[in-house]
């Protein structure tokens, strides 16, 4: 069924490119949810790509996606990818719904959790 669709997305030019951006992002969603970080990665990558050309980083779509790979970057040890990721997210999200949204929040967590990967012990206190 997946192949069908990543045909139908690569060798259609009628397809417009929204509509192919938000079939790879279902994609993304699909292999994600199979544990296939690497073609998930892939999909997501060539969405988040249009939506930001598209609309910005600050569109909630691509700011969605932007989260997911950040997620996935970290799953794989990218940490110089997920890191600023997390933080691009953070700053957009801080000015779109202020500091005490839950969001923001979360965000503020999953930055934390990536940079206890990376810094050294002795920075952490």
């Amino acid at each position: 069924m997946y192949d069908r669709a990543e045909i139908i997305i690569a060798g259609n030019n009628i397809i417009n490119k929204e509509l192919s951006a938000v079939i790879q992002n279902y994609l993304g969603n699909l292999y994600l949810k199979q544990s296939e970080f690497s073609r998930a990665k892939e999909y997501y990558e060539k969405a988040y790509t249009f939506f930001v050309e598209k609309y910005g980083k600050d569109n909630l779509k691509a700011l969605s996606i932007n989260e997911t790979l950040s997620g996935i970057y970290l799953m794989n040890g990218e940490y110089a990818k997920a890191i600023p990721a997390f933080e691009s997210s953070l700053q957009v999200k801080t000015l779109k719904f202020g500091p005490d949204h839950p969001d923001v929040a979360d965000l503020h967590n999953k930055l934390a959790s990536a940079l206890l990967y990376v810094l050294p012990l002795a920075a952490r206190n």
